[in-house]
């Protein structure tokens, strides 16, 4: 019973994944989905989105349950394409 006090249900799994693909979160894990797998879930066939999805949320999980789920961005984090240099940000 312990092991699945924390499993969601199908329906809940849907759910937590429509949320997700439609980048509305609810709760930092899904937060987290969206900042690092939305990629990789928007391109997966759907006959594999289910499974891929369950895979990247208990990753998540368990990431959370360590502690190491990071959601914030770095505070001088830059776009690819910016016109700005670190150097400018530091200065303003």
């Amino acid at each position: 019973l312990w092991v699945l006090r924390d499993a969601l249900t199908s329906e809940e799994l849907l759910d937590s994944r429509l949320r997700v693909l439609s980048r509305k979160p609810e709760n930092k894990l899904e937060k987290w989905l969206i900042q690092n797998k939305l990629y990789d879930l928007s391109r997966v066939a759907e006959n594999k989105l289910d499974a891929l999805f369950k895979k990247y949320y208990l990753e998540a999980k368990r990431l959370e349950e360590r502690g190491e789920l990071k959601t914030e961005l770095v505070e001088y984090a830059l776009p690819s394409h910016s016109v700005k240099n670190l150097n400018d940000l530091q200065r303003e």
